[in-house]
């Protein structure tokens, strides 16, 4: 076991860095492999609890909204694995199966999607304190990615099903709402943390200039 770790969580670190364009460290590389690890692991977990509902498309659904923009536009974190593990079940699982028995025509859809594009423009992206965006071009960059998956996600919606266009909205806008100062002061969390590090190198410029 501990050889096949030795093994993955390298490559998977790497999987992590050439995704976001990190550098990274060896050990960086492991932790965030081990970090992908358990994710997937929880995934895995999530969709045979949504097979045996009898959910699992509508939960793949509701992901796929969710990571085309959370992936982008980040958003707050949970701050402990089983609070991580228990907010996935209730977004993933709970959410669909109750929305499943919710008829949303389709200008609801539509009225859902015209609210997270004001969402995105303003507050996208959002960080945590132990990833910071540093960097008015990066954060540019993110939020126009973002809109960007926002405006496929719309495009792809038009297509699906009504009953399975609910569900990418779902997770869409469940994405948006992770971003938003609110929610950061609803669970007690600092938002664009990237602000004090700025300020910081801004004021250690000054010093410099006066000496």
């Amino acid at each position: 076991m501990k050889n096949l770790e030795n093994f993955l969580l390298p490559k998977l670190g790497k999987v992590v860095r050439n995704f976001f364009g990190y550098h990274m460290t060896s050990e960086e590389e492991r932790y965030y492999g081990k970090l992908l690890l358990d994710n997937l692991i929880d995934l895995m977990g999530l969709f045979l609890v949504a097979f045996i509902l009898g959910q699992l498309w509508i939960s793949l659904l509701t992901l796929g909204g969710f990571l085309g923009i959370r992936l982008k536009a980040r958003g707050i974190h949970a701050s402990s694995i089983l609070a991580c593990r228990l907010s996935s079940v209730l977004i993933f699982i709970g959410l669909p199966f109750v929305v499943r028995f919710m008829p949303l025509p389709k200008w609801t859809l539509i009225g859902i999607y015209l609210l997270c594009i004001p969402m995105l423009l303003k507050y996208a992206p959002n960080d945590t304190p132990g990833n910071p965006l540093i960097g008015p071009k990066l954060r540019l960059k993110l939020r126009l990615e973002s809109l960007r998956n926002l405006a496929f996600i719309i495009g792809v919606s038009m297509f699906l099903p009504q009953e399975w266009a609910k569900f990418l909205a779902l997770g869409t806008v469940t994405a948006c709402l992770a971003v938003l100062p609110l929610t950061y002061l609803i669970f007690k969390k600092e938002s664009r943390n990237y602000e004090k590090y700025e300020r910081a190198y801004e004021e250690n410029g000054r010093g410099c200039e006066g000496t």
